[in-house]
């Protein structure tokens, strides 16, 4: 279904979100969408 090129950039945008997961996890760092709706208002 899909040719060479596809499957190589497809490997390559799963992994780079892989990478920036695992780096968000290890400095525990909160979405941005997340902490902004904790964040009691005035």
């Amino acid at each position: 279904v899909f040719n060479e090129k596809e499957v190589a950039d497809l490997t390559i945008a799963i992994s780079l979100m892989n990478a920036y997961n695992r780096m968000g996890v290890s400095f525990r760092k909160t979405p941005q969408a997340v902490a902004e709706a904790s964040m009691p208002t005035a």
